[in-house]
């Protein structure tokens, strides 16, 4: 019961995959956000 839980299979990995494409997604739209606020108050150079 518990060894089945800790082989990979495809389904589990793909969901895996999949939530680690929308983690990275979300990291990327916050870095844009706080780099437009750094380029509004002046902070940032471009």
């Amino acid at each position: 019961m518990c060894q089945e839980s800790r082989l990979p299979g495809k389904r589990p990995l793909a969901a895996h995959l999949l939530d680690t494409k929308a983690e990275l997604k979300g990291s990327r739209e916050d870095v844009r956000k706080l780099q437009s606020l750094a380029r509004h108050d002046g902070k940032a150079k471009k």
